[in-house]
């Protein structure tokens, strides 16, 4: 690394969150890529070329669908065996220059292995504690879906035991309040209390369970599915992704709280086609399908949409587009900027409804979705190897 990497200016001084995007490559690798995504936001960019931050070659990271989290002032990258886990500090990366050849395994902090190994791991923090769980049951001793959290400033890691239901996978899940929900494959919902770590409730209001155990009773009509994919809430409202993994989904919403009831983080706000068609940002028509993540921005009611798709096949080029969505309770009204400083007093671009239709075809409810505005960021670099799938979105 050389003077000229950095800047001269304490990374300290600078607090504003940066979007940190972790794409893993078709070869395995693994590249970080930063957005000032805030600064997009607020200055209505429309668009700026992107370039990778760090470049981790294969089996400098776990050579797995790694798990990322983030802790102040440290990234955890968490992979399937107990010793993979490590850091990285973000203030050693903040002000580095966008490029294609640094190593990310300069900045790698190896840390204390975990109690269990875990098959495809997922990640979050609470109260500056890392929480890892197994989305898949390991098949040794027996099938379970390990679960444990580490406390950075003990150094230590604690069971946390696995999850009652081990007969169903974890496909999503979401932190509210003191509360982890996780959505299950037999379309039920399992709770953690994150204050007492004790495991909770089985919300199972269709009594999948029994159908999952070959028992009555049985159900004619379709079970409606939990959220398949990332749960993110704003508001009074959940958006969650329903379709195929790789963070390739539709996003719908639920405004749904009540655990008990059968709505509880089930799509029942259905996206129009325009609003799929909005999201769907491949230039070419047989390019791959983009993927999505939604990430919640520091400016309260805006959620970002971020879309990214791999075009390595063509021009060696790939493209990510941020769609910046005023989702707050008065969506369907400008907001002022005398009461929201942080906030550009914009008209919509262009509004999109949630709804949902009962069985007799009419229109119950409906949500609104204001697009304020879309930055296209393109990725054009000379390695092919930087391209891939995305896997997660970090706003620290």
């Amino acid at each position: 690394m050389t003077s000229m990497d950095i800047q001269v200016k304490d990374p300290r001084s600078d607090d504003q969150p940066r979007l940190f995007m972790f794409i893993r490559t078709n070869n395995g690798r693994y590249v970080l890529y930063m957005i000032d995504a805030i600064r997009l936001f607020r200055e209505k960019i429309a668009k700026e070329p992107l370039l990778p931050l760090l470049f981790f070659k294969r089996r400098v990271l776990p050579d797995c669908q790694c798990a990322f989290a983030f802790i102040e002032p440290n990234f955890y990258v968490i992979g399937e065996e107990r010793d993979e886990v490590c850091t990285f500090n973000k203030y050693t990366i903040l002000n580095l220059k966008p490029t294609e050849k640094r190593r990310g395994s300069d900045f790698l902090v190896p840390q204390t292995p975990m109690i269990w190994p875990k098959l495809e791991p997922l990640a979050f923090s609470y109260n500056d504690n890392l929480y890892v769980i197994s989305k898949q049951g390991s098949p040794v001793p027996k099938q379970f879906n390990a679960f444990e959290f580490y406390s950075p400033l003990n150094g230590t890691w604690t069971d946390l035991w696995p999850k009652p239901m081990w007969q169903s996978s974890i496909k999503a899940y979401v932190i509210h309040q003191n509360m982890v929900y996780f959505s299950l494959t037999s379309q039920t919902i399992m709770s953690f209390n994150l204050k007492i770590s004790k495991w909770s409730t089985v919300y199972d209001p269709y009594g999948q369970l029994y159908i999952h155990k070959d028992r009555f009773p049985r159900y004619s009509d379709p079970i409606p599915s939990t959220f398949d994919s990332q749960i993110e809430v704003f508001g009074d409202t959940f958006f969650g992704g329903v379709g195929a993994g790789d963070q390739h989904f539709d996003i719908f919403a639920s405004q749904n709280f009540k655990p008990f009831e059968k709505p509880f983080l089930r799509p029942t706000l259905n996206p129009t086609k325009d609003f799929c068609n909005a999201l769907d940002t491949r230039t070419v028509k047989d390019s791959p399908v983009c993927s999505k993540y939604i990430v919640k921005m520091e400016i309260e009611g805006i959620m970002c949409v971020l879309c990214y798709t791999n075009l390595s096949t063509g021009d060696r080029s790939s493209l990510v587009v941020l769609n910046f969505f005023n989702v707050s309770n008065d969506s369907h009204q400008l907001i002022s900027s005398s009461s929201n400083p942080t906030l550009p007093q914009v008209p919509p671009r262009a509004t999109f409804l949630f709804d949902a239709v009962e069985e007799d075809g009419q229109n119950v409810n409906y949500f609104k979705a204001d697009l304020l505005s879309r930055t296209q960021l393109p990725i054009n670099t000379r390695k092919k190897s930087t391209h891939g799938t995305l896997c997660t979105c970090l706003l620290v």
